[in-house]
């Protein structure tokens, strides 16, 4: 072969082999994933979601409700269903309460510990890694803790582990019974925590998160002012933060993520945003960042806060908010175009840098919006990935519903 038909013959075969790239590799951050589920999303029909975890080897548990009970899935990490787990991929905790779980956890040896309203108590149900209760947690595979007064369904919390021990936080939004404890690996009360367990919030709560001091930050219930509690590992309030105890917060709580090694953290939510149009004015993402000590951290954004609108919507809201290894920052919620058309919302993301400023690499000007299905669909958890990929959980009129986005 002449070496000019060689040349011609390798810049054929470099051709043929930048035309067979996969569009991943094109794809820019903020993109769909397209080896997820089907183009990127996963969805479980006949169910809702509320809160997910990842394990130590990549597969996703999800946990909600399904028309049979509180209802734990879980996936691959390429979206499908683990017919390992359960039936189908799929457990239902059998309790008295026809709710939802709402808070799920994974131990370090892989069993997972999830959270819903059970015979009027709090319940936290323990499963093995292939779904079956651990009935050596708790009384055959469930801990009871009892609250400030009955415990229903519909309830809002977060499970967090403290070594080997169980943080819970949670509400009862119907009846605004309150819980605040820590649980021994065995699933008893621990009686250093609080009185014989259990610990007083000095206000509401939706969210927990740990400080890497051990120290315990509590977010109050949604739509009261985003305020942020501190408490000392033994449950009592730390009066040290904030102004006794407590970080005064604004705009609606919607999610909160410890951020750095240092302990500042973020608080995301809504708030009116420019323009100003009375008598509807614009709601865009919030976030706020926080020292350690519960002062505003007046070097993130503009004075502590940035507030981000969804051009051409007039209602966005954040609900769960994730950090990436580099210290970006994502927030997840929904997007509308009028508050009234929340039941027609996309799920809606924006990435920050780590000095709150719109990451403008990621989707168009650092926002990305997902249209789902026909109903109303928000994000309300977001995970990262060890590869970095951004999985957004929430619900759709389709039921349960999983994307998972490109970070890069």
């Amino acid at each position: 072969m002449s070496l000019a038909a060689h040349s011609k013959r390798v810049r054929l075969l470099v051709g043929c082999a930048l035309l067979a790239v996969p569009s991943l590799l094109m794809a820019q951050a903020g993109s769909l994933d397209p080896t997820f589920g089907s183009q990127g999303i996963a969805t479980t029909p006949g169910t809702s979601f509320a809160a997910a975890a990842l394990q130590s080897d990549g597969k996703i548990v999800a946990v909600g409700a399904s028309s049979n009970g509180p209802t734990v899935l879980r996936y691959h990490t390429n979206g499908a269903l683990d017919s390992t787990f359960g039936t189908g991929g799929q457990v239902t905790l059998n309790n008295n309460d026809s709710g939802s779980a709402f808070a799920v956890a994974i131990q370090r040896d892989g069993k997972i510990l999830v959270a819903t309203p059970d015979k009027e108590q709090l319940g936290i149900f323990r499963l093995n890694t292939n779904g079956s209760l651990d009935t050596s947690f708790g009384s055959k595979g469930v801990a009871a803790i009892s609250s400030t007064s009955i415990f229903l369904t519909p309830a809002i919390g977060t499970i967090a582990l403290a070594g080997d021990k169980i943080l819970v936080v949670a509400q009862s939004t119907s009846f605004g019974s309150e819980v605040f404890a820590r649980l021994l690996s065995n699933g008893t009360l621990d009686s250093s925590f609080g009185t014989n367990g259990a610990a007083a919030l000095a206000s509401g709560a939706q969210m927990l998160a740990l400080q890497p001091s051990g120290k315990i930050l509590v977010l109050a219930s949604m739509f009261t002012q985003g305020a942020v509690s501190r408490y000392e590992a033994n449950g009592s309030l730390d009066a040290t933060f904030g102004g006794a105890g407590q970080a005064a917060g604004f705009g609606t709580g919607g999610a909160m993520a410890v951020i750095d090694s240092s302990s500042k953290f973020i608080v995301a939510g809504s708030l009116v945003t420019p323009p100003l149009t009375p008598p509807v004015n614009t709601m865009g993402f919030l976030l706020v960042r926080y020292k350690s000590n519960g002062n505003i951290d007046t070097t993130f954004g503009k004075n502590g806060v940035t507030t981000t609108p969804f051009p051409g919507n007039q209602f966005s809201a954040v609900a769960a908010g994730a950090l990436e290894s580099n210290g970006d920052i994502v927030a997840g919620g929904s997007t509308a175009a009028t508050p009234n058309d929340s039941r027609i919302s996309d799920f809606a993301l924006a990435r920050y840098t780590a000095s709150g400023t719109l990451d403008t690499t990621f989707g168009t000007n650092g926002l990305v919006t997902t249209t789902i299905g026909s109903a109303g669909s928000a994000i309300n958890t977001l995970l990262i990935q060890t590869n970095g990929k951004i999985l957004a959980f929430g619900n759709s009129g389709a039921g349960t519903t999983i994307a998972r986005y490109l970070s890069e």
